[in-house]
């Protein structure tokens, strides 16, 4: 199992075990109002499982609630070595990290590192791939696609492959990540 400490924080694949404090994220998610981590079902989390996919966390040791989740599963629809990383990503309040370019961004820093990892044991063709929502009623999530990930790519971790990529009943944007250029990133 691929496990990160950051002083007070965990983070690790999802298990079983874990069920009971993602339900509490999902209530935490639903109260602020993050439709797509308010349940189980949203987060589509039946579907996220080995072979197709998994879920990643981030705990708070002190508290022991979950305080970070991203899934990252296979998207066929690209290719055969196709993954979507940091899918159905969502971080609570208070947990912030990092400046500049990736300032509060434990799922970049960390979590999308382990993903990678993670698959690359699996499926070392793997190719790696974000999404993200062109048409936006959610504040953080418009920031990501307007600011966040236009920066990444100035910044050449990432590049926008399809400006109108539909997806999951959505027009998004598609992104590829550059793995090299973001290990490099992450090491200085």
């Amino acid at each position: 199992m691929l496990t990160a400490r950051h002083g007070k924080l965990l983070f690790k694949e999802l298990e079983d075990n874990d069920l009971e404090l993602l339900t509490d994220f999902c209530n935490s998610c639903k109260e602020l109002g993050y439709a797509n981590n308010a349940s189980f079902e949203a987060m589509k989390l039946s579907q996220i499982s080995l072979p197709h996919g998994q879920f990643f966390i981030g705990i708070d040791e002190d508290t022991n609630t979950i305080f970070n989740v991203a899934g990252i599963h296979k998207i066929p629809e690209i290719n055969e070595h196709a993954y979507r990383a940091l899918f159905r990503g969502a971080v609570l309040p208070g947990y912030v990290t990092g400046k500049g370019l990736l300032k509060g961004s434990w799922q970049f820093i960390v979590t999308l590192n382990q993903q990678i990892d993670f698959i690359q044991s699996i499926d070392p063709a793997a190719e790696f791939y974000l999404t993200s929502n062109k048409k936006q009623d959610n504040g953080k999530s418009s920031k990501i696609d307007q600011f966040f990930n236009p920066r990444a790519e100035r910044a050449g971790i990432m590049n926008l492959v399809d400006d109108n990529f539909y997806y999951m009943y959505t027009e998004q944007r598609l992104w590829k990540i550059d793995v090299n250029a973001y290990k490099h990133w992450r090491s200085v």
